[in-house]
């Protein structure tokens, strides 16, 4: 283009970070700075944190953040609520709240809804539903994002009652419609609880047809109660959706295996073996590896994984003087890529945006 101004550089950015590019993005938007002709605005900016989001690096939108501020730049509602967006995502709560905080009346409900969903990502349930209260109490509307942070907080918490108590208020007080999400963290909720015989009542009255993602949180419940004919029901409905989904084989062999029954557990390993179906592939969607994220791999396979590939003690999980913006996700990822042939314990907790049961994917012993 002979004239590039903001709105092209910031369509450019923005495509970039569409497509999962965020290393390009951050290159280009460095072009876009050498130029020193074309200032960016607070659209530029919300691409640039959200690509921060993205790659989770929480040193990347602290550099994003302290630029906004030497751009002299007013953090308005939009802006603000990509900072608590990208906070949240990258691990830092406090930093999400100061910036909540420091809006003022400016909040709007995309502001609200973004606190309460980052405060129910981190497992602060009181904070959240305070949090909500407060929302309501200024008389912004919750939506139906709104509700799906705080039933995840109920979820995290397990708050039966207050979770039940948000779910009749979404449409009686609300009028918002239960969507197949706002269904699956109930069914989640009361499975946390043991609460079986209830998550089964929901499922059958719901008014659209139970997903892949609503039977493996009704498999998880009855997984952790030990119902096995519950867990059956579920893994063969998970199996009729979807066959080729790994994760149903694997559950159900860990249910038989906590229960001591040890030949079916053995031939639910058989039959995934003559189907072709890997529990590698389990651990990969479970670790929602972005393999686009090099600078994480890079340093990962020069601090965490021993050369060849070689580590003397299996990996548990528990992750110590992390830099900011590593992934737990990333470590597995690399202790299963280093190429040794003897198993490894993957355990790690799931985030909770993205509605995967941590407890269903703790651990897998995986052979490559």
């Amino acid at each position: 283009m002979p004239s590039r101004n903001v709105i092209s550089w910031s369509s450019m950015l923005d495509g970039y970070v569409r497509w999962g590019q965020c290393e390009e993005a951050f290159e280009l938007f460095g072009q876009m700075k050498e130029e020193n002709k074309v200032m960016p605005n607070e659209y530029t900016v919300s691409i640039l944190l959200a690509s921060c989001e993205q790659l989770g690096s929480l040193e990347h939108g602290k550099w994003a953040h302290a630029y906004v501020y030497k751009l002299g730049m007013e953090i308005n509602v939009v802006l603000g609520t990509s900072l608590i967006e990208m906070y949240a995502k990258c691990g830092s709560i406090v930093r999400a709240r100061l910036v909540f905080e420091n809006l003022g009346p400016k909040k709007d409900l995309m502001a609200w809804t973004a606190m309460i969903s980052g405060l129910a990502m981190h497992g602060h349930w009181e904070d959240c539903l305070s949090l909500f209260s407060n929302m309501v109490e200024t008389r912004v509307r919750p939506d139906d994002i709104t509700f799906l942070g705080v039933l995840s907080a109920c979820v995290h918490g397990g708050l039966v009652s207050e979770g039940k108590a948000m779910f009749e208020r979404m449409s009686k007080e609300f009028g918002i419609s239960p969507s197949v999400q706002h269904y699956g963290c109930m069914i989640d909720l009361y499975g946390r609880a043991g609460l079986i015989d209830e998550a089964w009542n929901l499922l059958n009255t719901m008014p659209m047809e139970p997903d892949v993602l609503i039977w493996g949180a009704l498999l998880s419940g009855a997984r952790i109660c030990g119902d096995i004919e519950t867990c059956e029901i579920a893994l063969n409905k998970i199996i009729e959706q979807d066959p080729t989904n790994s994760a149903a084989y694997v559950l159900l062999s860990n249910v038989y295996a906590k229960m001591g029954r040890w030949k079916d557990a053995r031939h639910i390993r058989d039959l995934m073996e003559t189907k072709r179906i890997s529990s590698f592939h389990f651990i990969l969607r479970i670790l929602e590896i972005d393999f686009s994220v090099l600078n994480t791999i890079t340093w990962l396979l020069k601090c965490t994984v021993k050369p060849l590939g070689l580590i003397h003690e299996p990996w548990n999980g528990h992750v110590h003087n992390l830099p900011a913006g590593i992934s737990p996700y990333a470590i597995a990822f690399t202790v299963l890529a280093a190429g040794t042939s003897w198993p490894y314990l993957v355990c790690s907790k799931i985030a909770a945006e993205r509605q995967i049961i941590a407890d269903s994917a703790i651990a897998n012993t995986c052979r490559l």
